[in-house]
């Protein structure tokens, strides 16, 4: 990007945003690699994406590791060492994995893009400022690139494009999915909400309060089984722990309910940090979606973290209509790009009424102590019979 193109300049009929630290716009600053957007990749937690970029040039791997921790200066102050001792024609390496990755190769410019989405995905305020500069021209400069450039203008861009492309699929999906829940309301579903909120109230009863528990709720919608949970954490006189409602569609915040947080994301690519939360709960979601979403609840759980959801009882389900009325408010071309981008929704991915298969899907994920049951109980005078599931990280 040369040097006469300035911030607020006007190019291909868009107002231009340079993607730096300094910038005057807020949504560009929250993007720039050195600002504290902590996600985690590879079983490491990165304070920024600087801190990855510059970490893996140390070939000694406590110097590496100690730079993943580092801020986003920090961590390019002491990257530069390496980046000038870079002597022309010379062949260099990065370090990921304990293997040598040949510097500024194909792969090496991969793994930065995994890092910049990786970023992206697991903070939901790099989403919305990433959305919020749709109608803007993005670049960065902040000087010339040499041959030696980390990570140059190009690659940057594309990748920040490519998923802000990917954030406006999905925020259109979610709103035809919002328009098609609206159509075919959802099933009161209060003796399922109970069993759950009985079994969370236990495992709640028997964790230490020192610390505040964090929940998460995949699938919350309406938040009713929040609110039901905590009267019945009132008349047991335990501590609320700190809820994260999280759903596909976009969920109003109940205001009385101040340990609630919601965010609007994909139970398949969650914008939660690894092993951040303590207990997983969800009611009749898991089972319409393909295992990556299950595998991503185990990735959000701390070591020894509790999962307790529910999956349908197929030959007892009656609402198979509904589903199918929300398949065909996709037209085809939005269930190609839907596959394309791992978006599932899927009434057919847990198909199975068998309690052993149940299990061995849990299981296949890494889960253990798993336990499966099969309920059945009244509600409105009709016998709805589901399966519960309860397993440990």
């Amino acid at each position: 990007m040369s040097e006469r193109f300035q911030e607020g300049d006007m190019h291909r009929g868009k107002e231009m945003v340079n993607i730096h630290s300094r910038s005057e716009n807020p949504d560009a600053r929250i993007l720039s690699n050195l600002t504290r957007t902590p996600f985690n990749y590879g079983g490491y937690n990165f304070q920024c994406v600087e801190a990855a970029l510059q970490g893996i040039k140390f070939e000694d791997k406590e110097r590496r590791e100690r730079v993943f921790k580092m801020s986003g200066r920090e961590a390019l102050a002491a990257g530069r060492e390496i980046t000038n001792s870079i002597k022309a024609g010379e062949k260099r390496f990065v370090y990921w994995n304990d293997r040598e990755i040949v510097y500024n190769s194909d792969e090496h410019r991969d793994l930065l893009k995994e890092f910049i989405k990786a970023k992206i995905r697991q903070n939901p305020d790099v989403q919305t400022a990433l959305l919020n500069l749709s109608d803007n021209f993005i670049y960065y400069y902040v000087g010339e690139e040499s041959e030696h450039t980390l990570l140059p203008e190009r690659i940057y861009m594309q990748t920040l494009i490519s998923e802000r492309e990917r954030l406006e699929y999905l925020k259109g999906l979610k709103e035809t999915f919002q328009e098609a829940y609206d159509e075919n309301k959802e099933p009161t579903y209060a003796i399922t909400r109970k069993s759950i909120v009985n079994k969370l109230t236990e495992e709640l009863r028997d964790r230490t309060q020192a610390k505040q528990v964090i929940v998460l709720d995949i699938g919350a919608n309406d938040q009713r089984l929040e609110q039901e949970l905590f009267v019945e954490l009132e008349k047991n006189a335990i501590s609320r722990p700190h809820v994260i409602a999280s759903d596909i569609i976009e969920m109003s915040a109940d205001n009385s309910l101040k340990e609630v947080s919601t965010i609007q994301t994909n139970a398949l690519d969650l914008a939660v940090l690894s092993e951040k939360v303590d207990i997983i709960i969800s009611n009749f979601t898991l089972n319409y979606l393909p295992k990556k979403a299950l595998e991503e609840s185990y990735r959000v759980l701390k070591n020894d973290g509790t999962i307790i959801c529910t999956f349908h009882d197929l030959k007892a389900l009656k609402e198979i209509e509904r589903e199918e009325l929300m398949e065909e408010a996709l037209n085809e071309e939005e269930k190609e790009d839907r596959e394309k981008f791992e978006f599932g929704y899927d009434r057919y991915s847990i198909n199975d009424n068998d309690i052993d298969k149940i299990k061995k899907y849990f299981e296949d994920v890494g889960f253990q102590d798993i336990v499966v049951e099969k309920k059945k109980g009244e509600e409105e005078g009709e016998i709805i019979s589901w399966f519960e599931i309860q397993a440990i990280k």
